[in-house]
This record gives structure tokens, sequence and C-alpha cells, in this order.
């Protein structure tokens, strides 16, 4: 926050497209002193995580993990070849943070799922079996596993995310019909990368440094971190209260409209910043920061 604007400064903005930007004529904006609050300083917490399923990407989904989750989480995969447990030994050897489980079992099966108390986990993450099956078969399979997944949180309440592996983008389309929270993973997403790429180069530094663990990555946060829960207060109350902490608010999704189709599941992506909000239980704001960060200033403060 404290970084010198001088001339040569390239600026990152957040738009549909180029014609879409523009800037603020009069940026006049009242804060909500009164609404705006101190994040909680809170130690990274375990995670379980549940992975259904296995391709030659899974070494290193789990070594990646190992960099972004807390020490003493918990991985258990699930997949249909014995000698699984042997690759994982192999590529995946300093996973200090994680404790790794394998188990052999049919994935569709939903016996073997209502077993797993998949409730109890934080996360689960269904990989296609492209190296196996040809794309449609691969999908298929998965589809069949997201609905079960889909079933169980709706019969149990269960909170936890699904981050589902599809290769074809229709079918991610199908998959994304109902329901916002299931990240679907797609080729797509690489040729959307590539084309932000063919349209500047300079862009590609930005999309590396989101995706490493070491630098600024885009967070799920509760908004009462920074605002008062059942207080209407415009955007620009928000940007601020975060910006005090170096946190960087891109948008929000709102818990009440996260079914909503029509209203793009409840999610807003750099709203005007005299729009007005009012935030309740189980809304998100999206965030670009340092864990660390937040931690190292709240000791400071302390």
């Amino acid at each position: 926050m404290n970084q010198a604007i001088a001339a040569g400064t390239q600026m990152i903005a957040i738009s549909e497209n180029n014609s879409t930007f523009r800037l603020a004529e009069h940026p006049d904006y009242a804060l909500d002193p009164a609404a705006m609050r101190v994040p909680v300083s809170q130690p990274p917490q375990p995670k379980r995580l549940l992975m259904l399923g296995w391709n030659t990407d899974a070494p290193e989904i789990i070594n990646r993990l190992g960099q972004y989750m807390a020490m003493g989480s918990t991985v258990l995969l699930i997949g249909t070849d014995p000698d699984t447990g042997v690759e994982i030994a192999r590529h995946c050897q300093k996973l200090n943070r994680l404790n790794i489980e394998y188990q052999v079992g049919d994935i569709q099966d939903r016996t073997l799922l209502d077993q797993l108390d998949i409730p109890s986990y934080d996360h689960v993450i269904v990989l296609s079996p492209f190296d196996e099956l040809p794309s449609q078969a691969a999908d298929a399979q998965t589809l069949i596993v997201l609905l079960h997944l889909r079933d169980i949180s709706e019969r149990t309440g269960g909170k936890f995310s699904i981050v589902t592996e599809l290769r074809e983008e229709s079918n991610a389309n199908l998959a994304r019909v109902t329901r916002v929270d299931d990240v679907i993973v797609s080729n797509q997403l690489v040729s959307l990368i590539l084309a932000q790429m063919s349209e500047n180069k300079d862009r590609l530094p930005t999309l590396l440094g989101l995706t490493n663990p070491e630098g600024d990555h885009l967070q799920l946060k509760p908004p009462e971190d920074y605002i008062a829960l059942g207080h209407a207060v415009n955007f620009y109350t928000v940007v601020e209260s975060a910006k005090k902490y170096g946190h960087l608010v891109l948008g929000y999704c709102l818990e009440a409209e996260a079914e909503d189709a029509q209203r793009n599941f409840g999610v807003r992506l750099n709203p005007p910043k005299s729009a007005r909000i009012t935030f309740s239980q189980g809304d998100r704001l999206i965030i670009v920061a340092k864990e660390e960060l937040q931690s190292a200033i709240l000791s400071q403060t302390e």
C-alpha cells in the first residue's frame, strides 16, 4: 500500500474488456468509520481434504497442496489402483505439512461415499480419469460422482467445498447449471490464460503471481473481518477497511443468492464504489492478499 506511483507505472484494472474500463468522474465517496472492523488474528487451521480419483496430474496437485495447506492437514485419496500408494510415496516426498492416506475403492459407489463421512471434510476434489478413458467417458464418470456429492451435501447440510475436474467445456457448463460453489476446472482455463497473454504479454507475471503460494493470491474472507454485519455501507468503505491491512477487495459473494443463476450466483466483481451493500453471515469477500501479511500487521497493532 506504500507503493509510489511514478512515470511509467502500469495499473492492473479489472474489467470485462478494454472498452468497459472507465475512470470515476467524481470519486467523492463518504466513509462509514463506525462500520469498519479490525480482522481477528487467527493462525491457519489444519484442514481435512478428500481426493476422489487419480490421474497423472495428481502428484503435482498434492505437492501444490503441500505448499498452501496449514501444518497438520490431512488428505485421504481414494482410487482403484493398489499401486497408487507407491506413486504417492515416489512423487510426493517433501510434504511436511500434510498427512496423506490412500484407500482403494470405487468412487462411483454410493455406499463407499456414504461410509467416508464426507461432511466431516472441509474440501473434496474429484479428479478426471482422462489418462484411462476418452474425454466424454471420463466426464460421465466425474459427473456421476459430482451428483452423489451434491446429494450428500443437500441431505446432510454439509458445507464442504467441491472442486471438480472436467475435460469438455460443454460438460462443465452442464455441471454449472445449479451451483457456483462447485469450481469446475477444465481445459478452457488454460485457453483463457493463453488468450490473456496473447492480448498483452505483460499480464503473465500477474497471472503467475496469483498462483504462487509465496505471492499475493485470491482468497475468500468473511466480511465481518472488516465490516459490521447487518450494516448498510458503500463498497468504498469495504475497500478502505481492508486496505488498512494490505488486503485488496475485488468483490463479494452473497450466500442468499448462491443458487440464483439470474443474479450470477451472488458473485459481484468490481462493483461501483458507491454501491451500497449489507452483509450477512455466510457472505464472503473476494480479496487479494498474503496470509502472512495479516498476521504481521495484527501482531504490531496488538
